[in-house]
């Protein structure tokens, strides 16, 4: 996904806002073509598929603290982060019922 200024015209990622590249892209070695960008190294796309033990260790190496155990009161046996979910072409919000693991505060991967 990426933006345009409503102003300017300049285009940019809608998580990093890392400039988009039209044609001629600056970075060494890109072989793309055509509109794209490149994710800054901090940006958070890269954490996106890491498992959840590879986050828990990167934040603890940071110091950051975070819980491994559901809030009180907090199904424990489903995730019960909301979804949008498509349901007979209709967009629905519902939990997203994955099975959770230990050490996880109560939310599946």
């Amino acid at each position: 996904m990426h933006f345009s200024c409503s102003q300017c015209r300049y285009q940019f990622c809608s998580g990093c806002n890392n400039p988009y590249h039209k044609t001629i892209c600056k970075m060494p070695r890109c072989n793309c073509n055509g509109l794209h960008a490149h994710h800054p190294r901090d940006c958070l796309f890269y954490l996106r598929d890491w498992e959840p033990p590879r986050l828990q260790a990167l934040l603890q190496k940071r110091a950051v603290e975070f819980n491994t155990d559901p809030s009180n009161g907090a199904q424990t046996d489903a995730c019960g982060v909301m979804e949008q979910k498509d349901e007979a072409g209709r967009p629905i919000d519902s939990p997203c019922g994955h099975q959770t693991q230990p050490g996880q505060a109560g939310l599946c991967e």
